[in-house]
């Protein structure tokens, strides 16, 4: 399906929900004074276990800002699942489980080191499923926006087919680059990708910007952790040329980046259905959003940090 004149900045001035699609998994952290050696054995300062994700933490970050989610994912019924299942709810994300059957969701082991916010991950992500395209789509009456992490590549493509024949807007979470990626940045209107993100035959950053412009995508941006984030888009310049600037990041003492990135998505995605603001202010949001995660230790904390906040974006009606 073709895309409409300038890209679509959203459905309407007032507030709607947002659609989160990608992986859900069971994070297991443990905060030790110093990265273990071979066959070394610590004992951990701190331990958390809460659900995770890059969509799943995006949909809770909006959540926690006052919006309303939708989380599509696969689960299925195995213990592990329901956990993760119970905890999101709880974080106020209403879930749409597309896994059938009890095969175990994927569990992420994570050491954060002393307090500088370094941090180790080994997951599965969503190797131990094949999701195939559903049959039904949630009612998108009122969705001003839906994000996708490219995880579950079916759930993935069918989201962003049905988002886009309903006229929503598509942000995609390029975190890095996964199998389904061609194909879903040919129906994204938003990406924001990060420093990892790679393109074929794109060299640096700006590279990438121009290369996701050139196939499409209306609004492109790299976060690059304590770095400025770089933007680039299509819509606003003279006679139609793509715009570009900097959104500098707030300077503060990081104890926690885990889910940095996916917070940075789930406030971008609250700024553009919430407030139905431009892109550079969109992107400010979310960095002064992250700023205020990564100084808390902990999913829990965060989750409180972001409730706590609750501001409107600058520049919101």
């Amino acid at each position: 399906m073709g895309r409409s004149p300038g890209g679509r900045t959203g459905r309407s001035a007032e507030p709607g929900w947002a659609w989160f699609v990608g992986l859900a998994t069971l994070d297991v952290l443990q905060r030790v004074d110093h990265w273990p050696g071979p066959n070394e054995k610590l004992t951990s300062t701190w331990h958390e276990i809460s659900p995770g994700g890059p969509a799943t933490n995006a949909a809770m970050a909006h959540a926690a800002l006052g919006g309303t989610a939708l989380l599509s994912t696969a689960l299925g019924s195995h213990a592990v699942g329901q956990t993760i299942r119970g905890r999101v709810e709880a974080a106020g994300v209403r879930v749409d489980d597309h896994g059938a059957g009890d095969t175990v969701p994927a569990v992420s082991s994570i050491i954060l080191s002393g307090t500088g916010g370094d941090r180790a991950i080994v997951s599965a992500d969503g190797t131990g499923w094949s999701v195939e395209e559903p049959d039904r789509v949630p009612a998108l009456d009122g969705c001003g926006a839906v994000l996708l992490d490219g995880h579950h590549p079916g759930l993935a493509l069918w989201a962003a087919r049905a988002a886009r024949a309903a006229g929503v807007r598509v942000v995609v979470d390029a975190g890095r680059w996964k199998p389904a990626m061609g194909e879903l940045l040919g129906l994204a209107d938003d990406v924001v990708c990060s420093a990892d993100f790679t393109m074929p035959g794109a060299a640096d950053a700006t590279a990438v910007l121009e290369a996701l412009l050139a196939r499409g995508v209306r609004r492109a941006a790299i976060t690059r952790g304590r770095d400025s984030v770089l933007w680039a888009s299509a819509d606003g310049g003279d006679a139609g040329s793509p715009t570009s600037g900097r959104i500098p990041i707030p300077s503060v003492d990081a104890l926690d980046t885990l889910a940095a990135g996916d917070v940075f998505h789930g406030a971008y995605v609250h700024a553009v259905v919430q407030a139905g603001i431009g892109f550079p202010e969109s992107l400010t949001y979310a960095a002064a959003v992250t700023a205020d995660k990564v100084q808390v230790n902990g999913q829990a904390a965060w989750l409180d940090a972001l409730r706590a906040r609750r501001t409107s974006p600058v520049g919101a009606p």
